[in-house]
């Protein structure tokens, strides 16, 4: 076939229209594609949609003119964008986890110190078992106790003198001698230890021995029984290493108890009775006599006794409970004041007196209260209370007087 045969019909029949025809033909907008010559390793068209498609199929076949302001270029099809789910707000941590936490915390905590400083007290109080808890160790409380049998004649002098411990002094109308017990408390880890440590606590009675070390009383510094009759003194004097530093471990101490028949007692309020504990309780019944009573730390009872004038009883902590009599001149001396002293810097004080007491009263409290059997008219002020006049008005004139002291505590007066 010649070349004629294999171009395109219209362009055969093209050729051969003449020369002046030529003219008459109107210009084509654009040239008909040569499908034999176009390469045929060019990519295919992309087409986004069917229309566009069809466009260029139609302008190809010269159906549609060319436009030569169209961008030959397919356009990238817009990418979807993917729908956002919304954001969850964040959340905020609560606070009562953490806060719960720390207070259950400190409420054990407390509850642990509290229970250690009980355990710790109960452990040093004198005359108290301390508490030891199995397979903890250290220190256990050890005891030892002695008996003594006294020989008195008659009793003008009393003198105790005790620095950890308590002191008990009574009369009994079954005892027929005089006897002091004693009871040495010491903290060891062994026995060994505590025998160790029983040796080194010194425990005087006079009589039957003599008293080698100074009084432990902070009144006087010997025994002063050369002054009385042989036979009617009685004096007990303890010496405890390291008994100034009663918080230690080593806080050992002795319990004293004497006990008086009642024939020894014959002689009036003549007798000096002088009791003295650092640390410790002390009780006095049915005594007689002109009473020095001195506590630091612990409570003073005296029931069913008789106090001279001039008797002095006091506790820096701890009650005061008095049931008893006042012996009062019968007239009164401007020369000499007589008067009964009880004072307790923090601590309440008890008072049981006869209807027929005959005494001046002066009470005060720095904060507390007063209250009375014997309708005393209490002045009040701020939180404390005072009274300055007769306790009992109908007695007649008093020829001594009572003083009740009290800094941080009661102070309670009843009838007998």
């Amino acid at each position: 076939m010649d070349d004629i045969d294999r171009e395109h019909p219209r362009r055969r029949r093209n050729r051969d229209i003449p020369p002046d025809r030529a003219s008459d033909i109107p210009p084509r907008s654009r040239p008909l594609p040569n499908y034999d010559r176009q390469d045929r390793d060019t990519p295919r068209r992309n087409y986004s949609s069917r229309s566009q498609r069809n466009t260029d199929y139609l302008r190809d076949r010269h159906v549609l003119p060319y436009d030569d302001d169209e961008d030959e270029y397919e356009s990238r099809p817009r990418r979807r964008q993917r729908p956002q789910s919304p954001q969850r707000p964040r959340r905020k941590r609560s606070f009562l986890p953490a806060f719960l936490a720390g207070c259950t915390t400190a409420i054990i905590c407390i509850v642990l110190a509290a229970a250690a400083f009980v355990f710790y007290t109960l452990r040093l109080m004198p005359g108290n078992t301390p508490i030891h808890i199995p397979g903890l160790g250290g220190m256990h409380p050890f005891t030892q106790n002695n008996t003594q049998h006294v020989t008195l004649n008659a009793l003008n002098q009393l003198q105790v003198c005790d620095k950890v411990g308590n002191i008990s002094v009574t009369v009994s109308p079954q005892a027929t001698q005089t006897t002091v017990t004693t009871q040495k408390t010491v903290q060891a880890a062994s026995q060994n230890d505590a025998n160790q440590a029983f040796k080194q606590i010194i425990v005087e009675v006079q009589p039957p021995t003599t008293i080698q070390h100074p009084l432990t009383c902070s009144h006087f510094a010997t025994a002063s029984a050369s002054s009385q009759p042989p036979g009617t003194t009685l004096t007990v004097n303890t010496t405890i290493p390291d008994s100034n530093d009663i918080s230690s471990d080593n806080a050992n101490g002795v319990n004293i108890t004497i006990t008086l028949p009642a024939t020894l007692l014959q002689t009036g309020p003549n007798r000096t009775i002088t009791v003295e504990s650092s640390v410790g309780n002390i009780a006095v019944d049915h005594l007689t006599g002109l009473f020095n009573i001195r506590g630091s730390t612990g409570n003073v009872t005296i029931q069913s006794a008789d106090l001279a004038p001039g008797s002095d009883i006091e506790t820096g902590q701890g009650n005061i409970t008095f049931n008893g009599l006042l012996f009062t001149p019968n007239t009164s001396s401007s020369s000499q004041q007589y008067y009964f002293r009880l004072s307790s810097e923090k601590g309440s004080i008890d008072v049981t007196l006869p209807d027929t007491t005959n005494v001046a009263l002066d009470a005060s409290t720095n904060s507390g209260t007063i209250k009375s059997d014997f309708n005393n008219q209490i002045q009040t002020s701020g939180g404390g209370a005072s009274y300055q006049g007769p306790l009992n008005a109908s007695a007649g004139n008093p020829t001594s007087t009572l003083n009740i002291n009290v800094s941080l505590g009661n102070i309670t007066l009843h009838k007998a």
